[in-house]
C-alpha cells in the first residue's frame, strides 16, 4: 500500500545498502525489508514541513524481529499531494 504514496523514483537506504529506484523496484525493496524484518511496533518521533509547504518529513522508531530502526521519510509536494522521495531505515 505504501507504493501509492511513492514518486516515480525513490531513494531507499536500508542499513548500508542505498540506491535510487524506480517506483516498482522501490516497492519491491521495501517489501523485502518488511518480509525479513517483521515489524512489531512503530512510533512517530518528529515531523515537520518546509515553510512554503513544498516538502514534509517524518522520523520514527520501528521495532522489528531483527532489531530497532530509525526511519526517515521525506515527501515532496507534487500537485495537490505529497509523494515519497526518500526512505531510510537505519539500524540502531
Amino acid at each position: 500500500e505504501i507504493g501509492a504514496y511513492m514518486d516515480a523514483n525513490v531513494e531507499i537506504t536500508v542499513g548500508d545498502k542505498d540506491g535510487s529506484y524506480a517506483k516498482t523496484q522501490a516497492i519491491s525493496a521495501i517489501n523485502t525489508f518488511f518480509q525479513q524484518q517483521s515489524p512489531s511496533a512503530c512510533s512517530l518521533v518528529h515531523s515537520g514541513a518546509a515553510k512554503d509547504g513544498a516538502s514534509y518529513y517524518c522520523i520514527g522508531n520501528l521495532s522489528t524481529k531483527g532489531g530497532k530502526y530509525r526511519v526517515y521519510i521525506f515527501f515532496k509536494k507534487k500537485g495537490s499531494s505529497y509523494l515519497i522521495q526518500e526512505m531510510r531505515f537505519e539500524k540502531e
